[in-house]
């Protein structure tokens, strides 16, 4: 194994380090995004994506602002201290995770995926 070791790593975390690090890194193959871009293409774009990414995306982005709007300074205050933590400046720092936030950007992704996959993919011609 070459390369640097973490040396904060508790004892149960050291093995699976260990075992994380004898993966060697290998690149996809050339052409490979090509290919999976082809494949994408060469579908046909459902008539449900669209409403689907709205439906997945809309309340979850009207969620957030919300919750910015109400909560804006507990939020900023929870994100200056991950960053405090993450920068080792502090030697601790809170924040609580909200699992409707956790939620709502989790249907927002899926909601974005679905809406480029309607974006990538030709729609029906007209004479269909």
């Amino acid at each position: 194994m070459s390369g640097h070791r973490p040396a904060d790593l508790a004892p149960e975390e050291r093995a699976v380090d260990r075992v994380l690090a004898a993966v060697p890194p290998v690149a996809p193959p050339i052409g490979f995004r090509d290919a999976v871009l082809r494949r994408i293409r060469a579908e046909r774009r459902s008539p449900y994506e669209w409403p689907m990414a709205l439906a997945l995306a809309l309340p979850s982005l009207a969620y957030l602002f919300w919750t910015v709007g109400l909560n804006g300074s507990d939020i900023a205050v929870a994100i200056e201290n991950v960053f405090a933590l993450a920068a080792g400046t502090e030697g601790q720092a809170f924040f609580s995770v909200d699992g409707l936030l956790v939620l709502a950007f989790a249907l927002l992704g899926v909601g974005a995926l679905l809406g480029t996959h309607a974006l990538i993919t030709p729609a029906e011609e007209a004479g269909r």
